[in-house]
């Protein structure tokens, strides 16, 4: 895997409240919370209406002429400690924000997920009309020497910036400009692989843009901007992504049980997928022919028994990681039914993930998430280092 450090556009330190979970992780009513805030990055990454995309470039460029957004001092690679609870224990993730070479592909870092082409095209055309990569995606290595190797760099260095949330996460960011310990950073990593934990259709835009361009442009595009750490680091956490159907489709007891093993149960729990039409449903395949859930959900239940279609599964289904978003939809009449996903096991997947693997789209939900805010990676900068 080729890594190289860049020089990011970055939040003057003085300013609060900026970042943001990744545009695809926000409902609408925290999307109205954070643009309470006049500099939040969703103006960027989640533009509103026809001229949206020219109207947040517009943001942006007053942004940087007035100081809002300032360029890095030089070339760096950004190190992010994450410190958050699980299992209450306090917990340390470290991982780096630095540019990763995805075009053209040569089997360095993996897609795990299809993904929905109409999601692909909204993010090219913001990405490539504000000429910026606003968000970086999310890539695990296999190999484990990372973390250690950037929690020696940092101890007892004073963070150069610390933001507070999402999902209660402490995010304690250093840049490292040390042009020893940057190569030390790109070497550790270059023999190794790595997957596409979060971001599957704004790596699918990136190398879109990259294929249509030449020269500089090209160049720029062939990198996209990247979190980067360990699978195997304790930190990574891999849930399961809920579905919610619209009411064109009901949930059938009858037609379900050809295909599933079905009790009423009053809890979410276990390791099966859970559906929740107003009541909730454990549901178990009869046959035992996917090495995942989510084949077995999208097949048995989505195509067999309801008759949703791919294209059914892009426009009539909301994606979400809140369980309890779920319920609420439900329950508010505006959609028909739920499937609540269970937990990955982490040793489970990575097998499938080692096998080249590529599941459906919105199967995994790697946490805690990288906030967007604590850099962008922009060609006009780019073009003037």
């Amino acid at each position: 895997m080729e890594v190289r450090p860049f020089r990011p556009l970055i939040y003057r330190k003085e300013i609060d409240g900026m970042i943001s979970p990744p545009f695809d992780a926000i409902t609408p009513k925290q999307e109205i919370e954070l643009k309470r805030n006049p500099y939040n990055i969703t103006y960027l990454t989640l533009p509103k209406g026809k001229d949206g995309v020219s109207h947040a470039k517009v943001i942006m460029e007053n942004w940087i002429e007035n100081g809002v957004l300032i360029r890095a001092e030089r070339e760096c690679i950004i190190v992010l400690r994450q410190t958050f609870c699980a299992d209450k224990r306090q917990i340390n993730r470290y991982g780096i924000i630095a540019k990763v070479r995805v075009f053209p592909e040569n089997g360095d870092v993996i897609p795990h997920e299809m993904t929905f082409e109409e999601f692909v095209r909204d993010r090219e055309l913001l990405m490539e009309g504000i000429g910026s990569q606003l968000e970086p995606i999310f890539l695990v290595t296999i190999r484990n020497e990372l973390p250690q190797y950037l929690k020696t760099i940092t101890d007892g260095l004073r963070e150069d910036n610390r933001y507070y949330g999402p999902e209660n996460v402490e995010n304690h960011v250093y840049y490292i400009y040390d042009h020893k310990e940057i190569q030390k950073i790109t070497n550790m990593l270059r023999n190794d692989v790595a997957m596409v934990a979060d971001g599957h259709h704004r790596l699918q835009a990136t190398k879109n843009i990259a294929a249509r361009q030449s020269g500089t442009a090209k160049e720029f595009w062939s990198y996209a901007m990247s979190y980067v750490t360990s699978i195997h680091d304790e930190g990574i956490m891999i849930g399961g992504v809920h579905r919610v159907v619209s009411n064109r489709f009901k949930f059938d007891v009858d037609a379900a049980s050809k295909y599933f093993h079905i009790d009423q149960c009053d809890r979410i729990a276990g390791s099966d997928p859970v559906v929740y039409d107003g009541h909730f449903y454990c549901i178990r395949p009869r046959e035992n022919i996917y090495d995942n859930p989510i084949d077995a959900i999208n097949d048995f239940l989505f195509s067999k028994t309801t008759g949703m279609s791919i294209l059914d599964l892009e426009r009539d289904v909301i994606y979400t990681h809140d369980y309890s978003e779920v319920v609420n939809l439900v329950n508010s009449g505006s959609f028909s039914f739920g499937v609540i996903m269970p937990d990955w096991d982490k040793d489970h997947l990575i097998k499938l993930l080692l096998s080249r693997k590529i599941l459906p789209q919105k199967s995994t939900y790697f946490y805690p998430k990288i906030p967007s805010g604590i850099s962008i990676d922009s060609i006009s900068e780019f073009s003037l280092s």
